[in-house]
């Protein structure tokens, strides 16, 4: 048991926290009679192993536990220094206001005690109360820390924390000038000793000195605290933010974009692997549990059934022997027939790849015809315009001989109209597959921006879609422009290399 128990604990020495959970679990569903330090071991491991995992509900019931062995047999931590801890995670702050208001009163009246633990007590009630927005209460037991005579000299850490938070409470009452002295000194004491109250007290010092104008020593500030090594991801964000705001008032647009970005992707970073609510992590750390539980009866019937099986005769055996056979062949030949599947699938799908791309071209050239006769029609306009200015200048007889004419001229290019409608229903027909995805992949893309993508897959130029369109080709170009913004192409890439890239 020994062995187990000593695995469990280097589980967890080792963060595989799950592991060293469903270890102790299992041997604590043993039943087996553990000694108290044995048993003070397992609680132990349970109630971290479950904190570090998120899952605090639970981490508090095992630390209750683990109070209660201690306290009983007079081993371990006692229950007041660890257990407040427990209280805050799950959000029980008057339960661990109340504990820790117990250990000051022993700290006080037990001279046996150290000043360490008082000042520390002292400090952690001062946090709980701005944590319950009881800043004059807060406030009260920081200034016990920073009074007491021991503090600055011989606890420095401790007098450090008691001064930033302290530098803290000014800061979230946005009276940046009181906050600024109190929270250098927290970093100058923490530096190197608490590396979350350092980093902690110098976005602090950088966010007072950026509001109260000192804009380059906000700026230098910053650079050291992200030069730092250890770096929480959401206390990130608000160092981008911040260093994003101070490049702006410098004038340093293009820094100051460069950091939005990084808090933007960042952000979208933590909202993909975004951690679960309590309640979530709780109902998870159930299914854990049950699962464990369930493990561990699945190995009871395991056990069971070898003692069975070892009373079977030889012919079982082959039977089983013969089944895995059957099994092992037929998943060969289901192999064997998917690969031949897939091989067939990409056949059909490179024929009908090469079919389209022959459509394409053909229609390409059909496109470019028509593109011709377009403009010849353009022309034919003008001439109509030029024709029939003449023609009202000229006598009755005259005039009706050549608008005969004019109009058998009309008729000879009124197929041209027809032919485009019937070009543009064959585009369609023949770049469905493109257009399909480019509507899954941009679907806020208009029906005519889609018909403009297909025309620039086709390689016709600004000119041509003009005439096709009856546009001016300045506004084929806009056109073009907000087509490039809204698929979000680089300035320096085609935009036909683009929309080629989803037109295999």
């Amino acid at each position: 048991m020994s062995n187990e128990i000593d695995e469990c604990r280097i589980l967890y020495s080792q963060k595989r926290y799950e592991e060293a959970i469903k270890s102790g679990l299992t041997i604590l569903a043993d039943k087996r009679v553990l000694t108290a330090t044995d048993s003070s071991t397992i609680f132990t491991t349970l109630a971290y192993s479950f904190r570090e995992i998120g899952a605090h509900t639970q981490a508090l019931i095992y630390a209750k536990e683990l109070a209660a062995i201690n306290d009983r047999n007079g081993i371990g931590e006692s229950s007041y220094l660890f257990l407040p801890g427990f209280f805050s995670s799950t959000g029980q702050l008057d339960s661990a206001l109340l504990l820790y208001k117990d250990l000051e009163q022993q700290c006080l009246h037990d001279p046996e005690k150290e000043d360490y633990l008082l000042l520390k007590t002292w400090n952690n009630i001062g946090y709980l109360f701005f944590k319950k927005s009881e800043l004059d209460s807060a406030l009260i037991y920081y200034d016990k820390v920073l009074k007491h005579p021991l503090a600055k000299s011989t606890y420095s850490d401790i007098y450090g924390l008691a001064m930033g938070n302290k530098g803290q409470l000014f800061l979230f009452s946005h009276d940046y000038a009181k906050a600024l002295p109190y929270l250098r000194i927290d970093a100058n004491l923490t530096k190197g000793k608490i590396w979350q109250s350092y980093n902690s007290a110098l976005y602090g010092i950088a966010l007072s000195e950026f509001n109260l104008g000192q804009i380059s020593e906000a700026e230098t500030t910053m650079k050291t605290l992200l030069s730092q090594k250890n770096k929480l991801n959401d206390q990130l964000l608000k160092y981008y933010l911040l260093m994003s705001e101070i490049q702006s008032k410098k004038g340093r647009e293009d820094l100051s974009k460069q950091f939005l970005i990084k808090y933007i992707e960042l952000s979208d970073s933590l909202k993909k692997t975004d951690i679960p609510t309590q309640h979530l992590v709780d109902q998870i750390t159930q299914s854990k549990i049950d699962m464990f539980e369930k493990e561990l009866q699945l190995k009871d019937n395991q056990l069971q059934l070898i003692e069975i099986k070892e009373h079977e005769s030889s012919l079982q055996n082959k039977i089983y022997i013969l089944v895995i056979i059957l099994i092992v062949i037929l998943l060969l030949f289901t192999i064997v027939y998917f690969i031949g599947y897939q091989k067939r699938k990409r056949k059909i799908h490179e024929l009908e790849t090469n079919l389209l791309h022959s459509k394409l071209v053909n229609k390409k050239e059909d496109l470019n015809n028509l593109v011709k006769s377009l403009s010849f029609k353009h022309q034919f306009i003008e001439d109509f315009k030029s024709r029939l200015k003449v023609i009202l200048r000229l006598p009755s007889d005259e005039a009706n001989v050549e608008l005969k004419n004019l109009h058998q001229d009309v008729a000879s290019y009124s197929v041209i109209d027809k032919n485009l409608e019937l070009l543009h229903a064959d585009i369609e027909k023949v770049n469905t597959e493109f257009i399909m995805r480019l509507e899954k992949e941009f679907p806020s893309l208009t029906a005519k921006e889609k018909e403009l993508c297909s025309m620039i897959v086709l390689n016709l130029n600004s000119k041509d879609i003009a005439i096709l369109k009856n546009v001016s080709p300045e506004a084929v170009k806009k056109a073009r422009h907000r087509l490039r913004k809204k698929l979000n192409i680089e300035i320096d890439q085609d935009i036909r290399e683009f929309l080629i890239a989803r037109n295999p």
